[in-house]
């Protein structure tokens, strides 16, 4: 079966409040004296690419999309976790006390306008010992897209369900 991608174009008034986002939380994690984590592959901050793949899903859902500071156990876009790479062939990466919920998997062009969603998953079907990875500076799980849902079979969440009032 052929897997369903969704690419999604990010305009001019994305992209703007992309690069707002990503400077309140630059500006947050100065004032909290918190470190990045990420490995940069390049010069950009990595939220780039994260922030990139959260206002594209929320834009092909047709729901508003606003920042709002980290919460441990919240979702990115209406109940959905985002994962986004600009690694082509990358892989859904989970980590052990990431929240269970429902994961969606993309990856964005250089320029960070085109988002190209892969698949999908659920978290207990990406916690398996298949997947588990130490052999990476942060263990974790790690979903290759050929495991994962087309997007055509996109499960719908409650948050989404309830904006929608399918509920």
């Amino acid at each position: 079966m052929l897997k369903t991608e969704i690419v999604i174009k990010l305009d001019a008034a994305d992209c703007r409040l992309r690069d707002s986002i990503v400077s309140k939380k630059q500006t947050e994690a100065t004032l909290l004296k918190q470190k990045n984590t990420f490995p940069l592959g390049d010069s950009k901050d990595p939220n780039y690419v994260g922030f990139t793949g959260e206002i594209a899903f929320a834009k092909w859902l047709h729901v508003p999309y606003t920042y709002k500071p980290y919460e441990k156990g919240d979702a990115d876009v209406m109940g959905y976790q985002i994962k986004t790479t600009q690694r082509v062939n990358g892989c859904l990466i989970k980590k052990a006390h990431s929240p269970n919920g429902v994961y969606v998997f993309g990856t964005v062009n250089d320029a960070l306008d085109i988002v190209t969603f892969k698949g999908w998953a659920l978290s207990q079907e990406i916690h398996q010992e298949c997947y588990w990875r130490t052999d990476v500076p942060k263990p974790a799980y790690f979903v290759p897209q050929s495991e994962l849902w087309s997007m055509s079979e996109l499960t719908s969440t409650k948050e989404l369900a309830a904006f929608h009032g399918w509920v």
